[in-house]
């Protein structure tokens, strides 16, 4: 099973703390992969940059990672031992929006259909072996309802021995956690803070 863990994460870093973790998972590496690496390095270089575009700017501003920067870093930095790639789960998309009100439906929808480009899957699989940087949906409260809604957080997930795991590098002493089979709808999450649920958008990384 994995067993790679940072301390709780700094602001929005979360997509760097689940790079981090995945990368030093499959490479066996330690050293230079820490939180201070994951907070003041990869996360600056994976956030959103603003561009005029008005959804792209919201998220700059919140300083939420862009998966595509994701695949840019892990290719530059651990390209020789590390492959990155993104996938958009269609189905996964749809049943997550019904958890949001009809006024940010059609924002989040258009948010998938930019970062998606032509990486759409029907169904996605958690294979043994790969790590998913996968982009929840975050809301207040056990469980997620519309008004809770409040904003994107990011939880890695893979499959070990046959059984799923997941890091939310966002609780107060993050660990992996075996299950649910169900991994893409999470709720009494941060000691019942908070509930999530999967965007259908993640980062697949896998040994080379």
């Amino acid at each position: 099973m994995p067993t790679v863990t940072l301390r709780e994460q700094v602001d929005n870093s979360c997509a760097a703390h689940c790079t981090v973790i995945a990368v030093a998972e499959l490479t066996g590496a330690g050293g230079g992969l820490t939180a201070d690496f994951a907070e003041a390095t990869l996360w600056p270089a994976i956030q959103f940059v603003a561009d005029g575009n008005g959804l792209v700017d919201m998220l700059a501003a919140k300083k939420n990672s862009d998966p595509w920067r994701i695949i840019e870093q892990v290719g530059t930095r651990w390209g020789g031992q590390v492959a990155a790639k993104l996938i958009c789960d269609e189905t996964e998309k749809s049943v997550a929006l019904h958890y949001v009100g009809t006024d940010m439906q059609m924002g989040l929808g258009a948010l998938f259909n930019m970062i998606k480009r032509d990486t759409s899957v029907a169904d996605m699989e958690v294979a043994e072996g790969v790590y998913y940087n996968a982009s929840f949906l975050m809301f207040g409260g056990a469980t997620p309802t519309a008004s809770g809604y409040s904003g994107m957080h990011n939880i890695l997930i893979t499959r070990s021995g046959g059984r799923i795991f997941r890091y939310n590098p966002n609780e107060s002493v993050p660990a992996w956690i075996q299950g649910p089979v169900n991994w893409t709808y999470l709720e009494n999450q941060n000691g019942g803070a908070h509930s999530y649920v999967f965007t259908g958008v993640c980062v697949e990384m896998t040994r080379k």
